[in-house]
């Protein structure tokens, strides 16, 4: 809006957004099937293990499976809020000075989940321990903590191994009732003033200058994909692979010789 008083010219405006983001996240929404030609390949009598003269097709007509993966059907959805407003005066000071005088607000909320949905990995320290330094090839250092909304606590329990693998890499788990719904604080005080000024020193040359000073706004939005971690979002492979000189019931995590695999011997 435009109101004229006198040598002034005052302009009002504000911008209003709500945004909601959803889409499809999931890794195997409908799981995924894997045929590698491992069960009908050609053993080595010698045995040093498998061939490559197995075929996928052949796996798959004799029902031997080689790993399936799941997860579940997740969508990201996100929602946030910009809201701006301004107000600016053009004053006409005399036939040849015009000042500009206005301030803009801008308040840009964070990619945030209604059901408490989000997780943060807070890096506290990081570093390279290099070879021959005292680690064998060298080594990842550091420290950090992943963050969840206090909420999740008991809706979204954590699974041991998880707390497990978190506690050797240095990992400390910690819940929150900060900013529960994006785990993320904003500026609130996003005032930009914007002050220029401009001279006719004849009638072919105007100088101006100016100064304003400006905040982001919304890039990418739901490009925090916070939603998209442990415990809402996650994806698990059962393998069931005969494996040179063993066999192991369908499992988690990968592997012939894992612990967390019930594997046995068995004669090829």
């Amino acid at each position: 809006m435009t109101k004229n008083i006198g040598s002034h010219s005052l302009k009002f405006g504000a911008q209003l957004e709500s945004i909601r983001a959803s889409f499809a996240q999931s890794v195997f929404p409908r799981g995924r099937y894997s045929f590698n030609g491992v069960y009908t390949s050609k053993r080595d009598p010698g045995g040093s293990g498998t061939t490559n003269t197995g075929m996928s097709g052949a796996d798959a007509l004799t029902d031997n499976m080689s790993n399936v993966g799941l997860s579940p059907g997740w969508n990201t959805e996100y929602y946030r809020d910009y809201r701006s407003a301004y107000v600016q005066d053009d004053w006409k000071v005399n036939s040849k000075l015009t000042a500009n005088l206005g301030v803009r607000y801008d308040f840009i909320q964070p990619p945030s989940s209604k059901g408490y949905e989000v997780a943060n990995l807070i890096i506290q320290s990081q570093g390279l321990v290099a070879p021959g330094t005292g680690t064998a090839g060298g080594a990842a250092t550091g420290a950090a903590t992943y963050v969840l909304p206090s909420q999740a606590a008991s809706a979204y329990p954590l699974s041991n191994s998880f707390l497990q693998s978190m506690s050797v890499n240095n990992i400390s788990v910690a819940y929150t009732s900060s900013n529960p719904n994006s785990l993320i604080s904003v500026q609130q005080y996003n005032f930009a003033p914007r002050v220029g000024v401009s001279y006719q020193i004849d009638a072919k040359t105007v100088v101006r200058s100016g100064y304003g000073l400006f905040y982001g706004s919304i890039e990418a939005p739901g490009g925090a994909e916070l939603q998209t971690n442990y415990p809402f979002a996650y994806q698990v492979v059962l393998y069931d692979q005969y494996l040179g000189t063993g066999s192991c019931f369908p499992s988690s995590q990968y592997g012939y010789s894992n612990a967390s695999s019930a594997c046995r011997l068995r004669s090829c």
